[in-house]
Order: structure tokens, then sequence, then C-alpha cells
């Protein structure tokens, strides 16, 4: 599994290779470690414009979001107003 990245409390982790689950896919996750909740949180892949993950962009505090991207997609966690 490839090191995660954090901002303000929320990791994001992905399995890939024989550690997904998912033939040809690798697995993301946004763990939000904190007390509070976000907000305005998405997600970045490929070259394709952020999307709020949820459809609202929210991450309540402890909770886990997680999807799906072929294998070697870039991803990235933003957490701005989009």
């Amino acid at each position: 599994m490839p090191p995660s990245t954090s901002s303000d409390n929320i990791e994001l982790k992905r399995l890939t290779g024989t550690s997904s689950f998912y033939n040809g896919f690798d697995q993301v996750f946004l763990i939000n470690n904190s007390a509070q909740n976000f907000f305005n949180v998405a997600i970045k892949v490929g070259s394709n414009p952020p999307v709020k993950i949820n459809g609202t962009g929210s991450l309540n505090a402890g909770t886990t979001w997680t999807t799906t991207v072929t294998t070697g997609t870039a991803v990235s966690l933003i957490q701005t107003p989009i």
C-alpha cells in the first residue's frame, strides 16, 4: 500500500495491487480521524474536475468514505469550496 496523505485530520489511504479486493481497481479511503465534521471535501481523479464526496462534501467525525478507481489513476484529496 502506498503512503497515505492527510489534510486537516482527513487521511487518504489507497489499497492497490494484491492489497485491493477489486481486480484492476485501487480502493481509495478518506478517513476522518478527528472529532469534528468536515464540509466541502472532494476528490480529484485523474484529470477530471474535483467532485464532492457523498454529493454534499460532508465527512462526519470518525467516519470513512470509500470508492474505487482504475489501478494507477492519480487521486487527490481536496477541501475547498467548489
